[in-house]
């Protein structure tokens, strides 16, 4: 009988063969098993990615921009005007003349324009070959401060010469540097004007405020709001009428008698000149005037009563159909200095209006009062000279006349004869004498608003 395998004894093959795997095999069939497969994976994956961001972007800003604020003019006037230059010292520079020599000096420019760019030159006398506008020239001089007895509260800055041989002329007909243009604010402000004395600038859209107010001044005022004095000690403007308009004046800005003025220099420093005749209810108005239309009748040119500032008087006749206003009539002496009149003075026809120099305040006959004043500028000269009497918007003349060197004598108006009273027959010297009637009580004769006495021939 067969004895049955038991489970292990099945198995024990098996086993063995899975023991026996460290080499090579033999099996039941004879067949070597090759595989030598150890699979040994190794992969340690050794990233050794060390990217640590070393930026050293150390942006320190080293801007060494050492703005000194250098100014942008350093010419020898600037400098003396800005203070650097202190007075008492005695300096030797160059500068083009910016106007024709006036009486006792100059003003100049460094040639660069703008913020103290220029200065007064004083001179006690004329330069040898009188100094124009444009010439450039090399001056040795003193600096001083200057402030008048009316000098306010600031002074002028000048060079003084010691000689007028300390002057000497290099070129001429050189252009002047283009004109500071200064708005209201600034010409309201000491501090911002101050940069601007003697320098030539330019103020825009003007109107006349003030016709006269005295010493040969007037006042525009400016579209912002500021008040300019306007200087004629250069050039006289043909007319100035209240409420008359420029586009724009330019001069040179000077500091004299306490204040701030503008000093224009000639006819084209006046831009946009415009003046619309007062409103009247006249039969004529002053633009209305045509030439005969008034007639220049009687003048006191030499008072003896009181000075010639304060008593000088010319008298007119209305020789038109119906009445005239006076208000804005131009009068113009011979040698071209004009003023007018700023108040309304109705003049009946065949009627005489006396007309006063100075103002009401300043009128000084104590023997009677003039109808309207002129102001200071038109004067009658003593040693002979003219009236012009103008229709102030067209600048037509409506009468003239001339008189003579005797024509001033001391106390004596000079009258037109009594049966002459048309503007051509006042053309004719010999129509004219001396007053022969006393004016009150005062050593002056003349008949002012009253009719002439009749001339008699010598």
């Amino acid at each position: 009988m067969t004895r049955p395998l038991s489970l292990l004894s099945l198995l024990a093959p098996l086993i063995l063969a899975a023991c026996s795997d460290s080499g090579t095999t033999t099996t039941d069939s004879g067949v070597t098993d090759a595989d030598t497969d150890t699979d040994t994976d190794t992969d340690t994956d050794t990233d050794t990615d060390t990217d640590t961001d070393t930026d050293t972007d150390t942006d320190t800003d080293t801007d060494t921009d050492t703005d000194t604020d250098t100014p942008e003019n350093d010419s020898d006037i600037a400098k003396i005007q800005r203070g650097e230059t202190p007075a008492g010292t005695t300096v030797t520079l160059t500068g083009i003349v910016t106007h024709d020599e006036s009486n006792y000096g100059f003003f100049l420019t460094d040639g660069v324009g703008g913020p103290y760019s220029g200065i007064w030159v004083y001179s006690s006398g004329s330069i040898d070959n009188a100094l124009l506008r444009g010439d450039e020239i090399e001056i040795t001089a003193a600096i001083e401060e200057y402030a008048s007895a009316t000098g306010g509260d600031g002074g002028l800055t000048e060079l003084v010469l010691a000689a007028d041989t300390d002057v000497t002329l290099l070129s001429q007909g050189n252009a002047l540097p283009a004109p500071s243009e200064l708005d209201g604010p600034t010409l309201s402000d000491g501090v911002l004007i101050e940069p601007y004395e003697s320098v030539q600038v330019t103020i825009s859209d003007l109107t006349v405020t003030v016709s006269d107010l005295g010493q040969g001044a007037w006042q525009v005022t400016t579209a912002d709001g500021a008040d300019v004095r306007i200087e004629d000690s250069l050039y006289s403007h043909e007319s100035v009428l209240e409420t008359a308009t420029f586009d724009s004046i330019t001069g040179l800005m000077n500091w004299s008698r306490g204040n701030w003025q503008l000093e224009p220099r000639d006819a084209d420093d006046f831009e946009g000149y415009d003046f619309e005749a007062p409103e009247c209810t006249a039969d004529k108005c002053v633009a209305d005037l045509v030439a005969g239309d008034l007639v220049v009748t009687e003048i006191m040119a030499n008072p003896a009563s009181c000075s010639d500032d304060s008593c000088e008087w010319v008298e007119i006749l209305n020789v038109t159909g119906g009445t005239v206003d006076l208000n804005g009539l131009l009068l113009e002496d011979n040698a071209g200095r004009q003023d007018v009149l700023t108040e309304s003075v109705t003049v009946a026809m065949g009627g005489m209006a006396v007309l006063g120099t100075s103002n009401s305040a300043g009128w000084g006959h104590a023997e009677f009062t003039p109808d309207a004043y002129w102001g200071s500028t038109f004067l009658l000269a003593n040693a002979g000279g003219g009236v012009l009497v103008k229709n102030p918007t067209t600048g037509d003349t409506v009468d003239e006349m001339t008189y003579p060197s005797d024509g001033g004598d001391s106390g004596f108006s000079w009258q037109l004869t009594s049966t002459v009273t048309d503007a051509t027959g006042n053309d004719d010297e010999a129509s004219w004498c001396h007053g022969t009637s006393q004016i009150g009580a005062s050593t002056d004769y003349g008949t002012p608003g009253q009719a002439n006495t009749e001339c008699t021939v010598d």
